[in-house]
């Protein structure tokens, strides 16, 4: 997450060097771009999720069959 802070922060540094107008855009682009990975870290932690539920669920039933 920190990586994430530190690329903004490098796309922001122009706008606080030189003009402010001219380099807008990049402040927008580094706050879409965190937007976005926001989502992506958001999607992968969902992903996990499901992938740990369907691991546990294998666990169970490999335990319930070396039971019988």
């Amino acid at each position: 997450m920190i990586k994430f802070f530190v690329l903004a922060g490098l796309l922001y540094m122009p706008v606080l060097i030189f003009k402010w107008g001219e380099w807008i855009p990049f402040a927008g682009a580094s706050v879409y771009l965190l937007w976005e990975l926001g989502r992506f870290n958001s999607a992968l932690g969902e992903l996990a999720d499901l992938w740990n539920e369907q691991h546990d669920q294998r666990q169970e039933s490999v335990r319930s069959d070396s039971l019988q």
